[in-house]
């Protein structure tokens, strides 16, 4: 059976305008974006476990890390807006509606926070962003076709 590859361009963060209903718009200049779902899973190995690894279940936090790397775009508003939130007095931050979506539909839909941004500026070349992002609350899939 054959698998259709899909284009990485299409894997796209969305950031949330906060009206109810929620509407999404592309962060643009995104060039990389990393997704790392963590379950959380408790280990309970033990001198009973007969030399097989056993975990807990229902334990641990579920969490999803997302990372993004693009160039900087001073006409785009997500991307400004998430640099404002990101620059905020510690402890002012607020959670920011994302949701990732995938080429084939696949959808995850959470508030976030913004871990780290780092900006850089090359002499000679376009100035550039780093993105990291950690889920806080609920996070919902709806599958892709």
């Amino acid at each position: 059976m054959a698998t259709t590859a899909e284009p990485g361009r299409l894997c796209l963060i969305k950031l949330g305008n906060g009206a109810s209903p929620q509407v999404y718009t592309t962060v643009g200049g995104v060039r990389t974006t990393d997704i790392n779902i963590d379950t959380g899973a408790v280990e309970i190995t033990n001198k009973g476990s007969a030399g097989y690894q056993e975990f807990l279940p229902g334990g641990g936090v579920y969490k999803l890390d997302i990372t993004g790397q693009g160039v900087f775009d001073d006409a785009n508003a997500q991307i400004k807006t998430i640099i404002a939130d990101a620059s905020a007095a510690p402890g002012s931050q607020a959670l920011v509606p994302l949701q990732i979506q995938f080429a084939n539909g696949d959808l995850y839909t959470s508030k976030f926070i913004i871990k780290s941004l780092k900006r850089s500026g090359p002499y000679n070349d376009a100035e550039t962003f780093d993105l990291s992002l950690s889920s806080s609350g609920t996070v919902t899939f709806a599958a892709g076709t």
